[in-house]
């Protein structure tokens, strides 16, 4: 097995406890998971899992496919909390992701993919930004910070680096590291 390999494994092992935590605290009540961030995240790793292998990502691909599944187990705990909060902001995020993913099966072009999901990627923390920056003891940071660790070891394990394989994942590790520093920010100003 060459270096990709053992990085692609790597990340996944790595995702693990990360949705492990996250589901954990979610059954424990600490957690409460912005439905439409999840759903958002849902599509966008689906269709972004779809559009690495299609580009050759290989082993890079392989923690893609694992958070699709995390996000999907993830979204449907979501659903079983009321949706009070959810805001105009939010839906508008739903749309743009959607859209993002619609325009990429019409387009059949993967870099306009990839630049419209990412785009919809970063509306798509907007939801769970807004709802850390009122509640930060309502999320689970440890997996932030482990996603945005992640999805460094997925992008040395790619095997071909090109805007479709690469994109998402940089983009993924920035906005996970900056929710990582504004809960801990937060917490430190908001009593639980």
């Amino acid at each position: 097995m060459d270096y990709h390999a053992w990085l692609g494994i790597a990340a996944s092992l790595l995702a693990i406890p990360s949705y492990f935590f996250y589901i954990r605290n979610i059954l424990r009540g600490r957690t409460k998971p912005h439905v439409f961030s999840w759903l958002v995240w849902t599509v966008m790793a689906g269709a972004v899992f779809l559009m690495q292998i299609y580009s050759g990502a290989g082993a890079g691909a392989w923690v893609t496919g694992l958070t699709l599944v995390a996000c999907i187990v993830i979204l449907v705990l979501a659903l079983r909390f009321p949706f009070g909060y959810i805001k105009t902001i939010d839906w508008a995020c739903l749309v743009l992701a959607l859209g993002g993913f619609g325009l990429w099966l019409l387009l059949d072009n993967p870099v306009w993919g990839v630049a419209l999901l990412s785009l919809a990627t970063f509306a798509s923390f907007a939801p769970t930004y807004r709802k850390g920056w009122h509640l930060p003891h309502e999320e689970t940071s440890v997996t932030f910070c482990l996603d945005g660790t992640k999805y460094v070891l997925s992008l040395l394990a790619m095997q071909q680096l090109n805007i479709v394989t690469v994109f998402y994942p940089a983009l993924s590790v920035l906005l996970n590291f900056v929710l990582v520093a504004m809960l801990l920010w937060r917490r430190q100003r908001i009593k639980p």
